[in-house]
């Protein structure tokens, strides 16, 4: 791999995933995802593609199946990793319909001339009053 490579907006790229996300549409999901995604909760390895796949894509649309499904930025940031040419996103997101705020990192790699997210983790969840009509990050 070329060491001059110059990173992307990981910003962008997520929000690409996200948009997919919240309009539940599982193609355009998988066309952010690497075949080889790793999902970590509290820094366990939970899912693997490509062979739990269709664990994951049942995943999806069971949180899509409950009302109110979407997911919102509270905010996030950017980081690059030069020497592992890798990066990507960090910071909480609000799952509204299960009423959490989560801590996530997203990471991307270029898989052939594509930047894809490889790496989605999870940490820790807590609570969220979805009626209290402010963001955490603003408390």
């Amino acid at each position: 791999m070329d060491s001059q490579i110059v990173a992307p907006s990981f910003k962008e790229l997520y929000d690409k995933y996200l948009k997919a996300f919240n309009d539940h549409s599982i193609e355009g999901v998988n066309a952010c995802l690497s075949p080889n995604l790793e999902i970590f909760i509290r820094g366990k390895l939970v899912a693997q593609a490509p062979a739990q796949w269709d664990q994951m894509k049942k995943s999806y649309q069971e949180h899509w199946a409950l009302p109110n499904c979407r997911v919102t930025i509270d905010y996030l940031d950017e980081w690059w990793d030069a020497e592992k040419k890798e990066g990507g996103v960090q910071g909480k997101l609000i799952d509204w319909p299960r009423a959490k705020l989560m801590e996530v990192k997203y990471t991307y790699g270029l898989e052939g001339d594509e930047w894809l997210q490889k790496r989605h983790e999870i940490g820790q969840v807590v609570d969220y009053d979805v009626n209290s009509g402010s963001r955490p990050s603003d408390s």
